[in-house]
């Protein structure tokens, strides 16, 4: 709200009047991001996401990475979590296999 035009309330097919709104909270919204796409001010107007603050990319990547790499390692390495308990020679046999193996 604030914003003098009404070209994100023209440009949705659901024809919600985004220009009039702070947030956006209707069943009719399709997330289609069209009120973005038309927005001449799209940095500071509009954007998609939760009414927190946004997380900026380095952060998140930081955040993927923190939940991708490091936890399961902490989980297998330090707390013992994740133990197979197929033992090591057999591991080693179906290693093996593996190129052998077809669709």
């Amino acid at each position: 709200a604030g914003h003098d035009c009404d070209k994100c309330s023209r440009a949705c097919p659901s024809r919600i009047q985004v220009h009039q709104l702070i947030a956006v909270r209707s069943l009719e919204c399709t997330s289609c991001l069209s009120c973005v796409a038309a927005c001449p001010k799209r940095a500071d107007a509009l954007h998609l996401g939760t009414p927190r603050r946004r997380l900026s990319p380095p952060r998140l990547l930081g955040l993927l990475c923190l939940l991708l790499l490091v936890l399961p390692l902490l989980c297998y390495g330090l707390l013992g979590i994740w133990v197979s308990q197929t033992p090591l020679e057999i591991r080693a046999q179906l290693l093996q296999l593996l190129p052998q193996l077809t669709h």
